[in-house]
């Protein structure tokens, strides 16, 4: 019996030894939160601060970092960048529309030290940075093809000009290739060839148009020569008739025993009939003779009826 009162008290402060932790639970709860949150802040500021370094002192391509430093993927991403931002200049060059001297032997230079620091992710990195070099080349070539074009354009014959386009172009794209890649400019060299052939085909078809076109007018001013010569010619024929004498036709009938004398004419398109009373033109035939002398029976008197 004196055991079980001896147990009662312990029962009894049950309840409150459990609000006595709970009250110690809620007074140290709010201090673990605060310090979580501020070791999450901490955190957040270190990654910061190191993600503004990485930035502002970038991967360098003539460093000296061992190998085993671009192994993360973040090495990778920043050695990368650091051979974009050695390729900048290039890439303002060739957007200008000029080419980089010795192009192939500077790309050669950039793979070579990139794969020095590539490490383990040495086939990406050259992957990645064969791939941005390309671009740059084949762009080259694009100005290269437009410069030969230009050089060899006022060249008359078509054999000696694509000839001489295609020596100078391969010279030139020799000099842009990196030694050792595949890079080709096959394509840019055979388009080379179809500008060239091309214009001077245009360039033939004009000329020959030109000329046909010169022949036409030629042709054109000869027939109008000729019509104008005609025109001439006839209008001097007119004139000549214009100005010739006129003709006429005439005919006379004398009545026998008298004076009187009918004379009948046309002169184009006119006609007209005359009477005339004159003496015989032999005297001695005459009614009163030579001796008679001269009066009205033997002078002439002339009438003329137009039709």
């Amino acid at each position: 019996m004196q055991e079980v009162e001896q147990r009662l008290p312990a029962v009894a402060t049950s309840p409150a030894l459990r609000r006595q932790r709970w009250r110690q639970r809620s007074t140290w709860a709010p201090v673990l939160l605060l310090t979580a949150a501020a070791a999450a802040l901490l955190s957040l500021l270190t990654h910061s601060r190191l993600h503004a370094q990485q930035q502002r002192f970038p991967v360098q391509l003539n460093s000296e970092e061992p190998s085993d430093q671009v192994e993360s993927a973040g090495a990778v991403g920043a050695l990368l960048g650091a051979v974009e931002g050695a390729l900048q200049p290039l890439q303002e060059q060739v957007a200008s529309g000029h080419v980089v001297p010795k192009f192939g032997e500077r790309a050669q230079a950039v793979l070579s030290s990139a794969m020095q620091q590539a490490g383990s992710a040495g086939a990406e990195i050259e992957r990645t940075v064969d791939a941005m070099l390309q671009s740059l080349f084949l762009r080259q070539l694009a100005i290269v093809r437009q410069q030969t074009a230009e050089k060899v354009r006022k060249e008359k014959r078509l054999v000696e000009a694509v000839a001489q386009a295609d020596q100078l172009f391969v010279a030139q794209a020799e000099e842009l290739r990196r030694p050792g890649s595949t890079w080709s400019y096959d394509q840019e060299r055979y388009a080379l060839r179809a500008i060239l052939e091309g214009g001077f085909r245009r360039d033939l078809a004009l000329a020959e148009e030109r000329v046909m076109a010169a022949e036409a007018q030629q042709s054109t001013v000869e027939v109008i020569s000729k019509l104008q010569a005609q025109m001439e010619n006839l209008q001097q024929r007119v004139q000549h008739l214009r100005s010739g004498s006129p003709w006429f036709l005439s005919s006379s009938y004398r009545i026998p025993g008298t004076p009187v004398q009918l004379i009948g004419r046309y002169q184009q398109g006119r006609g007209s009939i005359e009477v005339n009373l004159s003496p015989d033109r032999d005297p001695a035939n005459a009614e009163a003779g030579f001796t008679q002398g001269v009066g009205p029976a033997n002078i002439g008197i002339n009438g003329n009826l137009g039709m």
